[in-house]
């Protein structure tokens, strides 16, 4: 197929006018976002088991992007900071069974979450977005709050995700002729 070379590094093909993103995600020539890697995590969710996928897959998109964004800019740092916080633990939670190191261990999401209790305890920063506009919040009152609130969060998904794993299905039962 001529224009099309296969991109070992990320595992996908790409024309050479087109830019590479990791795991599988790439712009085409029309500008069009395809996005197999995000259709692929909400199936991962519905396997373990999170009722309903679609809401732990938007908090889980929530937590991560919407919490880089705000930790990397500066704006509404305690916010993006419990976000990150929250979803590392989640994926704290799922990793874990892979044991410490990588690959598919806990050390990276347990790196992630340290350094965003750190940010949200020490604060965004001269830098950021909310010294730019004048933004003053009780940052760690806040950052405990929301911090909580989103660890209480993961153990209402860690308990549901138990209770489906353990409910037996009647259609997958073998049954006795």
């Amino acid at each position: 197929m001529k224009g099309i070379e296969r991109n070992k590094r990320y595992d996908s093909y790409n024309e050479h006018s087109t830019p590479s993103f990791p795991r599988g995600n790439r712009c085409d020539a029309r500008g069009t976002w395809r996005a197999k890697t995000l259709w692929k995590l909400r199936q991962i969710f519905e396997k373990q088991g999170y009722k309903p996928a679609w809401f732990w897959f938007a908090l889980c998109i929530v937590g991560e992007l919407g919490g880089g964004l705000s930790v990397a800019l500066g704006f509404l740092t305690p916010l993006g900071a419990a976000g990150i916080l929250g979803a590392m633990a989640m994926a704290a939670r799922s990793h874990w069974k892979n044991g410490f190191f990588l690959p598919g261990g806990i050390e990276y999401t347990l790196t992630l979450a340290i350094a965003s209790l750190a940010i949200g305890l020490i604060g965004p920063g001269g830098y950021a977005l909310d010294a730019l506009f004048g933004i003053a919040l009780p940052e760690v009152p806040l950052f405990g709050v929301l911090a909580i609130a989103a660890l209480l969060v993961d153990v209402i998904g860690i308990i549901i995700t138990s209770r489906n794993a353990t409910v037996t299905h009647p259609e997958s039962t073998p049954r006795a002729s």
